[in-house]
């Protein structure tokens, strides 16, 4: 069972950025903390649901807040971020966040540089080059580079705090914590769109919140599918699949149906993205 699940991981990875855009455009940019917290409620519910008998240890809740701040700006900013720019090269974007996790584990927990780190580091920096190059046809704007710099942030936090949470507890906690987190994160949310899109609640829930949960619901399964398949398959094989996998669905779906039109040069930079994933992950 092993194929079908990492297929279903990498359709999830991929699947969460195109329901971003398909809620962006369904309901012209508004209801983002919306959105976000019908989002969270899922995959919340989710993990209630899929958890069984819970044990609780109060010490988790510090690394749970952490998480928490973390998994709210990367899931509002990339909400933002798809919605006001090319989906296939935020997504690549994105998933360059593993760098922080990785320079993480070297400089504080004195973790060996692994073979990958130093090529994939070089590949980097010239996809960001070529990618950032100019296209008349998908122009950068301010806005756009903001929310990607602000969502690659916190999706590297959350994979740090989770690194964390997970070495200091011996493994444990896993669904008590996520749950935890993410019900911070729908209280913050909650609040946020109580107080800011008030207006724009009815006409968003009615246009387009079963997206919402289909993302949430998309993360849920992503998480659980993951941590299962940790115990079967070597980690080197695992994540460069599914990063590298998900940017490619990512990537002819934002061609084919949303028409988005690279340049020869941002192609070039987006191949070496998706080669520079793999290697920042063996």
């Amino acid at each position: 069972m092993n194929a079908p699940y990492l297929i279903l991981v990498v359709i999830g990875v991929s699947g969460q950025n195109i329901v971003k855009k398909m809620y962006s455009q369904r309901a012209s940019g508004k209801g983002v903390f919306l959105f976000s917290m019908i989002s969270v409620f899922a995959a919340a519910l989710f993990f209630l649901l899929t958890s069984g008998k819970m044990q609780w240890n109060v010490e988790i809740i510090p690394y749970a807040i952490g998480f928490a701040a973390f998994y709210a700006a990367a899931l509002v900013f990339g909400t933002i971020a798809v919605s006001c720019g090319p989906l296939s090269v935020t997504a690549l974007l994105s998933s360059y966040s593993l760098i922080l996790p990785t320079l993480f584990g070297l400089l504080f927990l004195h973790e060996s540089i692994r073979v990958g780190l130093i090529p994939g580091l070089v590949l980097l920096f010239i996809s960001l080059v070529l990618i950032n190059s100019r296209n008349e046809h998908i122009p950068i704007t301010p806005k756009w580079v903001a929310c990607v710099i602000l969502s690659f942030i916190g999706n590297g936090g959350c994979s740090i705090v989770q690194k964390l949470q997970q070495s200091v507890f011996g493994g444990a906690y896993k669904n008590e914590f996520m749950f935890i987190a993410l019900s911070l994160v729908l209280l913050v949310f909650l609040l946020a769109a109580l107080l800011k899109e008030r207006k724009q609640i009815s006409v968003c829930l009615k246009s387009a919140w079963w997206l919402g949960a289909i993302c949430g619901i998309m993360n849920g399964v992503v998480n659980l599918l993951v941590m299962l398949l940790s115990g079967r398959l070597p980690a080197s094989f695992m994540f460069p699949v599914i990063s590298a996998g998900g940017i490619v669905v990512t990537f002819f779906v934002s061609t084919l149906f949303y028409r988005e039109k690279l340049t020869k040069l941002q192609m070039l930079g987006f191949l070496f993205g998706a080669v520079c994933v793999v290697l920042l992950n063996l």
